[in-house]
This record gives structure tokens, C-alpha cells and sequence, in this order.
């Protein structure tokens, strides 16, 4: 009898056959193979795809978080053999599926249009609201086609126990979740999942720890190798300029006391002095130009960087209360700072918070779109596979609008907005793939 971890929720005895591949091998290559992965090619990491090939869109940070969070499981696997088998086995093939998932529920245009769905949803009722991770664990139970006789991509209980980052569900009105990782209306996908972890209950799984930090790793350095190429993050001033790291330090402390991720300048100083640290050993000295020696320093500083949060991770002994991996604060630390530049010199750049203030709009517009045509029963504006599930009646209709929006690339978001406006109407022979 196969092992509970690689129990399946349906029978799929016709796909496995003469198969060679194992079970979480073969929910690796579902998810790699499937259209909701396809459209992350299409979908901003931080800036939109179509500014160039000199940003990470979606896709390939998650093929990035994917191989970190496998090279990790291996390592882990190769030297805490023995603690790996007290938390029930590490399948690098779970924590690649886990991390090719992590993302796919992530909607066009980032985490401002997390916000206006949430926000819309809510406020018509809808108490779980909108979270790219609770969407993702709906695609691959629910909204993923793969056979006409089972919903979602039919993943193993240990493959669907590893995406939930946030192992719970938004909770009561009364305490809710900032971040969650189900609605209701997949719970009993997520309790299935959760039975993996009932001695550690509010505890993500060891994999899904990995995938996690997998994952921090990737954006933090490559959203600073890519905006220093695109000379927005100047490494090369903060390494060598005193005034401009001060500037810099000074302004996180501000925003983080302001935003209670510190409680006073004495919690913040170990970030302060991980930065000084961090920047000391910078080869980057000068304004990215793209010349040989350039990108030689760059390549080996990212490298650098990744192999050193890798090659210092360790393994606790399992508990009910504490998480399994041991990361060095230091890296903590400096992986905090990593993300805070992309903060200061991306996110609130007015070149991108103008962007996002029509994309706000834009969004909001959608939703109101699709939420009058439910209510005037004009569900054919609606892609063909929605109608189908709007007629079947086995979802929220407000669920069924955020899952069109959701599903949607960022150029196909602003096609489908200016058609239904009516100020870029295309063409009768368009097709509509989302």
C-alpha cells in the first residue's frame, strides 16, 4: 500500500498505468505542464513583463524558487538524514511542486489587485475575500483542468500540503488572518491536505517551510540584480558613499517603526549593521553599463548570495510550536534589507505608483463589469469555461468574477478592460484565452 503522503484524492489509475515517474513526480510535471503556469510567463514579478527580459516576470522566479527550494531538500536530505525522517521524509520533488505552485494564483498586475479584489469581495459579502495564496490552492484542487472526471490537477496530499504557506483559512470577522492560504469553498481540500500535520497543526509543513524560504531568497536577490541593471538600485553609491547608506538606513527605520515591523531604533540596529556588513563585500563599484567585467561581478555576487543562505540552513528537531528550519538571523537580516531596497528605490517610485494607480482603476472596472452582468444575467461577456460554471450554480458568483479577473495576464487584463469600456474594442476575430 502506498504510502498516506502520496495518497491522491481521486482514483487516476488510467494516467499511472506503465508510469515510471513517481507520485510527486508526476504532480511536478502537472504543474509544470498546465496553462496556469503557462500565463505566468505573461504576469509582473514587480514590473510588467513587457518592459524587457531584463526583469523576472512570474515564471521565472518561480522556475528559480523552484530549483533553490529542490537544491535545499537535497542538501538537507544529504546531511540531517535522520531529523528529515522525524518530520516524515523530504521529497524534493514535493518542495519543486510546492514552489512551482506558489505563484499561480497570483493576479495581473501584483499585489494591488490582491487588494482591490479583496476589498471588493468583502464588502459584498464575501467574508474570505481574495488571497493570492488561497487562489492558487483553488486552481490546483479546483479550477486547473485536467480530466473531465476530477476537479483541479489531483496532486498528492504531500504536494498540496506543501503550498500552503499559510496554513489556515481567513478565520472569523471577529480575528482574521492577514494572510491565509484556502477559502471555505476548498476547505475540505485543505483539511484533507492538513491531515499530514495534525502533530504540528498551526505549523506549515517542513516543505512547505523550504519552499517558503526558497522563495524569499529568489526575489530578494534578483530584484536587486535586476533593478540594478536597470539603474534604479544604486548598489555602487551605497557601497561607497556613506551619506547615500545612511540616507537609505535611516529611511527603512522610519517606514518600519511607522508600519510596527519594529518596535524602536534598538530592534532595528542589527538590520542596520547586517547592511553595513552586507555592502562591505560588494564588487559592484560603479553604474551598470553591461560591459563583461560588469556582469562577471554581478553574476558572482547573486551566486554568492544564494549559495551562503543555502549552504547555512539547518534542521531543528520537531516540536508542535516552533518552525523546523534554522536560518542565521544575519541572513534574516540581510535578506529584510535585500527587499527594502526594492521598496525604496521601485515600489514607491512615482514611475510605478502611477502605474499602479491606474491599475487600481482598472481593476476595480472589471469587477464592477462582471459583478452588474451576473446581476442582469449577460454571463456571455464572460470567458466560455465561467459561464459553464456560473449555469452550473456550485460556486459564489462573486467567486466566479474574481476567479475571471485573477486568471487574466497583465496585457490581457488591459485588453479585456478597454473591449468591455469600449475605448479599445479590438476585433470580432480576437480569441480570449484566460
Amino acid at each position: 500500500m502506498r504510502h498516506h503522503r502520496f495518497y491522491q484524492r481521486s482514483s487516476d489509475q488510467k494516467s499511472v498505468g506503465n508510469d515510471f515517474r513517481t507520485p510527486t513526480q508526476r504532480d511536478r510535471d502537472r504543474v509544470l505542464h498546465s496553462s496556469a503556469f503557462k500565463r505566468l510567463a505573461s504576469v509582473s514579478q514587480v514590473v510588467d513583463p513587457s518592459e524587457g527580459r531584463e526583469f523576472h516576470n512570474r515564471l521565472t522566479h518561480s522556475l528559480k524558487v523552484a530549483q533553490i527550494g529542490r537544491r535545499i531538500a537535497e542538501k538537507l536530505l544529504g546531511e540531517k538524514k535522520k531529523i528529515c525522517k522525524e518530520y516524515g521524509g523530504i521529497d524534493p520533488d514535493v518542495v519543486e511542486t510546492a514552489a512551482l505552485c506558489h505563484d499561480l494564483g497570483h493576479p495581473p498586475f501584483g499585489h494591488i489587485t490582491e487588494k482591490v479584489l479583496d476589498t471588493c469581495l468583502t464588502v459584498e459579502g464575501l467574508a474570505d475575500g481574495f488571497e493570492g495564496n488561497a487562489q492558487s490552492f483553488r486552481i490546483i484542487t479546483k479550477l486547473a483542468i485536467r480530466r473531465e472526471n476530477h476537479a483541479g490537477l489531483n496532486l498528492t496530499r504531500a504536494s498540496l500540503n506543501a503550498t500552503l504557506k499559510y496554513p489556515w483559512t481567513r478565520g472569523t470577522s471577529g480575528k482574521q488572518h492577514k494572510k491565509w492560504g484556502a477559502y471555505s469553498s476548498e476547505e475540505e481540500d485543505f483539511e484533507w491536505a492538513r491531515e499530514l500535520s495534525r502533530d504540528r497543526p498551526n505549523l506549515k509543513s517542513l516543505e512547505a517551510e523550504l519552499m517558503d524560504f526558497a522563495d524569499d531568497i529568489a526575489y530578494s536577490v534578483h530584484d536587486m540584480e535586476d533593478f540594478y541593471r536597470a539603474g534604479l538600485v544604486p548598489l555602487h553609491e551605497l557601497a561607497f558613499s556613506h551619506a547615500a547608506r545612511q540616507n537609505f538606513l535611516d529611511k527603512a527605520c522610519k517606514r518600519w517603526l511607522k508600519e510596527e515591523y519594529v518596535k524602536n531604533e534598538t530592534e532595528f540596529e542589527p538590520y542596520r549593521k547586517a547592511f553595513d556588513s552586507f555592502v562591505g563585500v560588494f564588487p559592484i563599484s560603479e553604474v551598470y553599463t553591461g560591459t563583461r567585467a560588469q556582469r562577471a561581478h554581478l553574476r558572482n555576487l547573486t551566486s554568492s548570495l544564494i549559495a551562503s543562505y543555502v549552504n547555512s540552513i539547518g534542521l531543528r528537531s520537531p516540536d508542535a510550536t516552533n518552525a523546523a528550519l534554522e536560518i542565521p538571523y544575519t541572513h534574516k537580516y540581510e535578506i529584510a534589507m535585500l527587499k527594502e531596497l526594492t521598496w525604496q528605490f521601485v515600489i514607491i517610485n512615482p514611475a510605478l505608483t502611477t502605474q499602479q494607480y491606474g491599475r487600481e482603476k482598472l481593476i476595480k472596472d472589471l469587477f464592477e463589469i462582471y459583478k452588474e452582468a451576473i446581476e442582469k444575467q449577460k454571463i456571455n461577456i464572460f470567458p466560455y469555461r465561467i459561464q459553464e460554471e456560473i449555469e452550473a450554480g456550485n460556486d459564489s458568483p462573486l467567486r466566479l468574477v474574481a476567479d475571471t479577473i485573477s486568471s487574466m495576464s497583465d496585457q490581457e487584463a488591459y485588453r479585456t478592460h478597454g473591449r468591455l469600456m469600449g475605448y479599445s474594442p479590438g476585433s470580432v476575430l480576437d480569441t480570449l484565452p484566460y
